[in-house]
């Protein structure tokens, strides 16, 4: 048995394979699993204290932090030490580069996967995640966040292996405007939904006009924002349209202001004229869900005395605003009918005069 030991240590120290004794194969499988070994102990003990953190904070940071710690592999740790055992053998240039880029490789790897991890979080941050199209809008971001790291990350292993990227830089800087400017459009909406969904100038579910249309936002897309009219119909607008437009938001309005033109004839009384402001002050007064802001006569029209009538519906919802609107108007046009009290409409008196004959 001696003589056995003996026989596997001289064969050891004196018989090479590829330029490496023994001995220094053994070293380097041993150096192999110190290192993974350590690696791995290291990432559980990090993740367990890391997991009571979690369990004992209300941030989001820690939750964070154990997401990257995750996304680091087995693999990656067997990589690293197998780089690391490597450094205790004698290989030659070929094998040396090829475990180069794959060292180099996994890195980039690891850091692009962990930078994807960091942009979910900060966007789902900003964006909040309570709804489907966030959630959208969260995964293109993060995909084109991630196609842009794994291009950085593929130049910075051809500059590391003395590859000359400045050509290609300049190749796909003019590419990349050639094709900025055939989807110029399509790039502007683009980019007008990421402002809309950061910005959040209005949600799914908010009642806004732009221009002379109003509606109720159904859905904000990549390249369209689509509203449900009062009247029923779908309004398409470009997302680019909406970032440039003035944009009038009814979400979280507690009460709707609205107004009554009314006219009564030259023919009323002057006594009349308060009457009208009395009758009117009491018909909004006893409607329930409405609040009088001011009822006057204002000036004296082409064919009436002209009354401006100001409310509020004490309603967050608009049709409702227009159902008090509405029973107010009847109740108008009712009591002015029993107090004899006449509803101008456009009229115009013509006085001819004769000429006497010369």
């Amino acid at each position: 048995m001696d003589r056995l030991n003996q026989y596997v240590i001289e064969t050891l120290q004196t018989h090479s394979l590829w330029g490496n004794t023994g001995n220094e194969y053994v070293i380097a499988f041993v150096v192999f699993f110190l290192f993974f070994a350590i690696f791995r102990m290291f990432h559980h003990a990090v993740l367990w204290r890391l997991e009571i953190l979690c369990s004992r904070t209300c941030t989001d940071l820690d939750d964070l932090l154990v997401k990257l710690l995750q996304s680091v592999t087995g693999w990656f740790y067997t990589i690293a030490a197998a780089f690391i055992a490597l450094l205790f053998l004698t290989v030659s240039p070929l094998v040396w580069d090829i475990a180069t880029v794959i060292f180099v490789v996994a890195i980039v790897y690891q850091v692009v996967r962990a930078a994807g991890i960091v942009v979910e979080f900060v966007v789902s941050k900003q964006l909040g995640t309570s709804d489907g199209q966030a959630h959208s809008m969260i995964s293109l971001l993060s995909k084109v966040v991630k196609t842009i790291l794994w291009a950085l990350g593929g130049l910075f292993i051809l500059s590391n292996f003395g590859v000359d990227i400045t050509a290609l830089i300049t190749g796909l800087g003019v590419g990349g405007i050639a094709i900025a400017l055939a989807l110029q459009n399509i790039l502007g909406d683009l980019f007008s939904s990421f402002s809309i969904y950061f910005d959040k100038p209005f949600e799914v579910g908010d009642f806004i006009a732009v221009g002379d249309k109003l509606g109720t936002v159904e859905n904000i897309g990549i390249k369209t924002t689509r509203l449900r009219s009062l009247q029923g119909e779908e309004i398409i607008l470009s997302n680019r349209e909406l970032t440039n437009a003035q944009i009038h938001n009814y979400r979280g309005m507690k009460e709707w202001r609205g107004e009554i033109p009314i006219g009564v004839t030259y023919a009323t009384a002057p006594e009349d004229l308060d009457q009208v402001k009395k009758l009117i002050t009491s018909i909004i007064n006893e409607r329930s869900g409405a609040r009088l802001d001011r009822v006057n006569a204002v000036t004296f029209g082409e064919s009436a005395i002209d009354f401006e009538v100001v409310f509020y519906s004490e309603t967050d919802v608009f049709a409702d605003h227009l159902a008090t609107q509405h029973s107010l108007i009847t109740e108008i046009k009712r009591q002015f009918e029993e107090k004899g009290i006449e509803i101008a409409f456009p009229t115009r008196t013509v006085h001819l005069v004769n000429q006497p004959a010369s």
